[in-house]
């Protein structure tokens, strides 16, 4: 998807959306990891109203330079799943 985040995904019948983290602890402390958790659920929760998808996916958060996460905000973060969803959307497996 980008720099640093990556998405597995994988389509399932169960007719709903369901989203793992792995986020290392390099990233940041628990409060900055829990975030992220945090804003990706508000994510896909408005998103799975959406769209009909049936989906398995798992944000994984590559290692970087310490701090940068730090710096990642929520329209950065929001950013990065909207260029997941648009390949999503064009995802008919």
């Amino acid at each position: 998807m980008n720099s640093w985040l990556l998405a597995n995904v994988k389509t399932t019948q169960l007719h709903q959306i369901r989203c793992g983290w792995t986020i290392p602890r390099p990233v940041g402390s628990a409060v900055l990891r829990n975030r992220f958790k945090r804003w990706g659920r508000e994510y896909f929760r408005k998103w799975s109203a959406e769209t009909d998808k049936s989906l398995d996916l798992n944000l994984i958060f590559k290692r970087r330079e310490k701090g940068f996460y730090l710096s990642v905000n929520h329209k950065d973060f929001d950013g990065a799943l909207d260029k997941l969803v648009v390949k999503l959307e064009r995802f008919r497996g």
